[in-house]
C-alpha cells in the first residue's frame, strides 16, 4: 500500500511538472523538412522587420526571384505572405497583399487552435491580426483597427520574450499604433498610456528612436492641453533622443520634428525671435511643399498664441488642408481670425469643414467606450486569472496537506505493523524458548530413563558400536575406503562420490537404530546443524578420516576441511569430530 501511493504521488507531480512546461515543449509545430524556410530565411528578415524594413523588404524580394511561391509548403507559402504584408504597414499600402489578410490570418487561427501550446504560432497569428489593424486604419476605421490591434497584444504578451526577443518590438509597435489613433481622436489620456506602454517595450530592447516619436507625441499632447511646462519636459526628452541618433537614422520627418520641437521650446522660454527664424530656415531648406507644411502649421499655431492674426490665418491657409485628425481645433483658430478679421465670408467657408468633424466626434465616443470594454475585458481576464491561480494554489495547497496526512498515517500505519510484528515475534519467540525447554526437559528425561536402562547393561556403547558396525551399510562404507585406497589420491572438487544418496539415507537410519535415535538427540543439544552436517557426523563418528569421508562425498580436502571447522564450531570443541562424539556419546550409553 505505501509503495503504491508514493508511485501515484511521483507520477502526480511528474504529470503537474509536464503540465506546467507543456508550453515549454512546442515551439514552432514544423521541423525543418516541413518549413525549411522559417528557419533561415524568414528569420533573417523578421530581424530587420522593425528598424530596417528596406532591407527586409530586399530579403524578401531576392526569395520570391529565386523560387515559385506557389510551390511552397503551406508553413512557408503564409510565412511569406505574413512578412510581405508586414512590410507593406511600413509603407504604401499593397491592395493584393492586404487581400490575402484574411487567408493568412485564418490559417494561422487554425494552427492556433490545433497548438495551443505554440508560443510560435501565438506570435505569428498576432503579427496576421496586426497587418489586418493597419489595413483597417489606413481605411479609416479606427474602430475595427483598435479591435485587430487588441487581439494581437493579448496574444503576443502570452509570448516569452526571452525565447522570442522580437515579440517586445511588436508590443511596442502595437501599443504605439493603439497610442497614435487614440491622439489623433483626441483621447489624450488614453493616448498617453498606451504611448508611455510602447515605450517600456522600445527601450527594453533599446530602439531609441520609437521612444524619441513618443516622447515628441506626448510633449504635443501636453502643448494641446496648455500644459506646456509638461511639455516642455517631453520635448527636451525627445530632442535628447533624437539628437543621440545618426543621420541614417533620423530621417527627414524625425528632422523636422526635432525642428519644431526645438522651436516650440525656444517659444515658450520667450524667445520668439529665434523660434521663428529656426522655423524659417527650416522652411527655406525644403524643396517640396509638402514637406514645409509641419512647419507651416506650427508657424500658425506660433503666430496666433503671439496675437499677430495676418501671419497666423496666411500660415494656416498655406497648411491647408490639415491632417483630418487636428482639423477641428486648427479649423476653430481659423473661424475665429477670420470673424476677428471681419472677413465672415471666408469664416463661413472654414465652417462648412466642422460639418465633418460631427460624424468623427461620434468615432471618438466610440473608440473611447471600446478602449473601457477592453480595459474591463482585460481587467476580468487578470482577475480570472489571478482567480485560476488562487484555486490552484488552494488545491496545491490541499493536495500536498492531504499527502501528508496520508504518509503520516502510513508512517503511523507501518510503525504500529512493525510493533505489533515485533510483539508477535517476540511472543512466538516465548512460546518456542518454552517449548524447546519443554522439550529439553523430556529429552533429559528420556536420556535419564535411558541411562537408567543402560546401567543394566555393561559396556552398552561398546556393543552398540559393534552392532553398528556389523550393519551391511557400515561394512559396504568400510570395503569401499579399502577398495579405493583412497588415502593415496589427491580428491579435487566435482569428484564422483563413492556414496549415493540412497546409501546416506541408510547410514543414517542404521546409526539411530543402533543408538536409539542418535540424531535427534545432536538437533536437540546444538540446533544449528543441518540434515547434511548430521550425514558428516555419521561418517565421522564410525571414526573415518578427513580424506575417507572426502572421498565418499566427493569433495575436496579444502571442502572437507572447511565442513569439519564448521562442525568442531558448532559443537564448540577443537577435538575432531569423531573424537567429539565418541566422547559425547560414550557418556550418554556408557
Amino acid at each position: 500500500m505505501g509503495r503504491a501511493f508514493f508511485r501515484f504521488v511521483f507520477m502526480a507531480l511528474v504529470l503537474a511538472v509536464v503540465a506546467c512546461q507543456r508550453r515549454d515543449e512546442v515551439s514552432y509545430p514544423f521541423d525543418n523538412v516541413e518549413a525549411p524556410f522559417h528557419y533561415s530565411v524568414f528569420a533573417k528578415a523578421n530581424t530587420f522587420m522593425t528598424l530596417q524594413p528596406d532591407s527586409a523588404m530586399r530579403i524578401l524580394m531576392a526569395f520570391h526571384d529565386s523560387v515559385d511561391i506557389r510551390s511552397l509548403k503551406r508553413p512557408d507559402y503564409f510565412e511569406f505572405m505574413l512578412l510581405a504584408t508586414e512590410i507593406s504597414t511600413k509603407g504604401p499600402v499593397d491592395s493584393f497583399l492586404m487581400t490575402q489578410n484574411q487567408r493568412v490570418n485564418h490559417f494561422y487561427d487554425s494552427l492556433h487552435h490545433e497548438y495551443p501550446s505554440s508560443e510560435m504560432v501565438d506570435f505569428l497569428l498576432a503579427k496576421s491580426y496586426y497587418c489586418i489593424a493597419n489595413y483597417e486604419e489606413k481605411s479609416d476605421r479606427p474602430i475595427a483597427a483598435c479591435d485587430s490591434y487588441f487581439k494581437a497584444l493579448s496574444l503576443a504578451e502570452k509570448v516569452n520574450a526571452e525565447r522570442f526577443p522580437l515579440v517586445n518590438e511588436f508590443l511596442a509597435l502595437a501599443y504605439n499604433k493603439i497610442g497614435v489613433i487614440y491622439y489623433n481622436n483626441e483621447s489624450w489620456s488614453i493616448a498617453i498610456d498606451n504611448l508611455k506602454k510602447a515605450n517600456t517595450y522600445f527601450d527594453r530592447n533599446h530602439i531609441d528612436i520609437g521612444t524619441a516619436f513618443n516622447l515628441e507625441t506626448i510633449g504635443e499632447i501636453f502643448y494641446q492641453a496648455g500644459n506646456q511646462d509638461s511639455a516642455l519636459v517631453y520635448f527636451r526628452e525627445a530632442d535628447a533622443a533624437i539628437s543621440s541618433l545618426s543621420d541614417v537614422e533620423i530621417g527627414s520627418r524625425n528632422r523636422q520634428t526635432l525642428v519644431n520641437n526645438q522651436a516650440r521650446t525656444l517659444f515658450s522660454v520667450g524667445e520668439k525671435e529665434r523660434a521663428y527664424a529656426m522655423l524659417y530656415e527650416a522652411i527655406a531648406a525644403q524643396t517640396e511643399e509638402v514637406e514645409r507644411k509641419p512647419h507651416y502649421g506650427l508657424l500658425a499655431e506660433l503666430y496666433f498664441m503671439d496675437h499677430l492674426s495676418d501671419s497666423a490665418l496666411h500660415y494656416y491657409e498655406k497648411s491647408f488642408p490639415f491632417d483630418p485628425y487636428e482639423r477641428t481645433r486648427l479649423l476653430n483658430n481659423m473661424i475665429s481670425l477670420c470673424n476677428e478679421m471681419g472677413d465672415y465670408e471666408k469664416a463661413a467657408y472654414y465652417a462648412t469643414f466642422l460639418g465633418e468633424e460631427v460624424e468623427r466626434s461620434k468615432t471618438k465616443l466610440a473608440l473611447v467606450q471600446h478602449y473601457e470594454n477592453h480595459v474591463k475585458d482585460v481587467e476580468l481576464q487578470s482577475q480570472h486569472q489571478i482567480s485560476v491561480q488562487h484555486n490552484l494554489k488552494n488545491a496545491g495547497i490541499m493536495f500536498v496537506v492531504f499527502a501528508a496526512i496520508v504518509i503520516v498515517m502510513l508512517l503511523f500505519y507501518k510503525r504500529l505493523k512493525k510493533l505489533l510484528l515485533s510483539n508477535k515475534t517476540m511472543h512466538q519467540q516465548s512460546m518456542k524458548e518454552k517449548e524447546n525447554e519443554l522439550k529439553h526437559k523430556e529429552l533429559e528425561l528420556e536420556m535419564t530413563k535411558k541411562k537408567l536402562s543402560f546401567e543394566e547393561k555393561p559396556g552398552d556403547y561398546a556393543g552398540r558400536m559393534q552392532q553398528l558396525e556389523q550393519s551391511h551399510i557400515v561394512l559396504k562404507i568400510k570395503s569401499l575406503v579399502e577398495k579405493e585406497d583412497v588415502m593415496t589420491k589427491n580428491l579435487k572438487g566435482g569428484s564422483t562420490p563413492l556414496l549415493k544418496e540412497r546409501d546416506l539415507v541408510e547410514l543414517v537410519k542404521a546409526v539411530n537404530d543402533s543408538f536409539d535415535d542418535l540424531t535427534t538427540i545432536l538437533v536437540k543439544n546444538y540446533p544449528r546443524l543441518t540434515s547434511n552436517d548430521i550425514r558428516y557426523c555419521c561418517l565421522f563418528f564410525l571414526n573415518l578420516k578427513q580424506k575417507e569421508v572426502a572421498a565418499l562425498m566427493g569433495i575436496s580436502q579444502s571442502g572437507i576441511n572447511q565442513k569439519h571447522r564448521r562442525l568442531q564450531q558448532v559443537f564448540g570443541t577443537n577435538d575432531s569430530v569423531s573424537s567429539f562424539l565418541s566422547a559425547y556419546f560414550k557418556e550418554i550409553y556408557g
